[in-house]
């Protein structure tokens, strides 16, 4: 088999992908996803096996077009619901979601059109500071506000930032998920005096051990897996120390995986290969 990895950059990840790649002796390529854009101009590069490696692909229409497109030809996409479900990277849509059909603890949030709505939000009590503003897509923390006074408030593209209470935390738990089973449970805490849980703001990332965390995150996350259909992700939920519960934060269908890996000694990009080497072995996304 071939494996085409479509991507902006030569990250890491990629880097480590095609390390485990050359290691299983997989014929890897890696396209550089603003390429495309006319099926005509790749087709040829793109193998069977298709992994995808970045958020914009589903925000750019005639990228989404064209990987679309590939599904139909046959070629075997991983997360194919990139192409399906345009808002598959939103926040906004993720949480409503997995409050009305998944019926798990989830985390109020809202987005709005102008200062004056988010105003309106906080006179009628929906809102309360201190309250959290981030982009709606978004990764490694960035652009993550806690906003304790209304002039905290970042109104430069306000309608691509949503609106969360804050919650006391721990930290929140990454859950990695691969092929409907978990690779294992981490724990992300923020450095002293942060608002953000994560390793690119200075953050730390452990490995839980403890069997009944582990067991009650595996089983809501493979829920929150099967229901979005992505056979691989990286779901996060935080523990609400007020309401002494885990809630829902967000699911992230091209996960990392370099502070989990630090932090569990898995081979994360050699279980993807093989993962890819059994979807080969499928068959296509039509023809499953």
């Amino acid at each position: 088999m071939k494996l085409t990895i479509l991507a902006r950059t030569n990250t890491w990840h990629i880097k480590d992908l095609l390390r485990a790649a050359k290691k299983k002796k997989i014929e890897t390529n890696v396209i550089d996803i603003k390429n495309l854009w006319n099926l005509d101009e790749v087709k040829d590069q793109v193998s069977d096996i298709v992994l995808v490696r970045s958020l914009t692909l589903s925000a750019v229409r005639s990228r989404r077009a064209v990987f679309f497109k590939l599904i139909k030809e046959g070629r075997n996409i991983i997360n194919p619901v990139h192409a399906i479900q345009p808002f598959i990277h939103s926040k906004v849509y993720q949480q409503w979601m997995a409050k009305e059909h998944i019926k798990c603890p989830t985390i109020p949030t809202y987005d709005f059109n102008s200062l004056d709505e988010v105003k309106t939000a906080l006179k009628k009590g929906v809102l309360e500071l201190p309250m959290i503003q981030k982009p709606d897509i978004g990764i490694k923390g960035i652009g993550v506000e806690l906003i304790k006074d209304i002039g905290d408030i970042k109104e430069d593209g306000l309608k691509k930032t949503l609106f969360q209470p804050f919650i006391e935390n721990s930290g929140d738990y990454r859950i990695w998920v691969l092929d409907g089973e978990v690779l294992g449970v981490t724990q992300r805490i923020g450095k002293k005096g942060s608002h953000v849980n994560n390793v690119a703001q200075g953050g730390k990332m452990l490995k839980v051990d403890d069997q009944n965390i582990i067991e009650g995150l595996s089983n809501l996350s493979l829920d929150i897996a099967k229901y979005f259909d992505l056979n691989m992700c990286g779901i996060d939920i935080m523990f609400d120390k007020k309401d002494q519960k885990f809630k829902f934060l967000e699911v992230n269908s091209v996960p990392g995986w370099k502070g989990f890996q630090h932090a569990t000694k898995i081979d994360v990009a050699g279980k993807i290969i093989d993962f890819c080497i059994k979807k080969a072995k499928e068959g296509n996304n039509e023809t499953k």
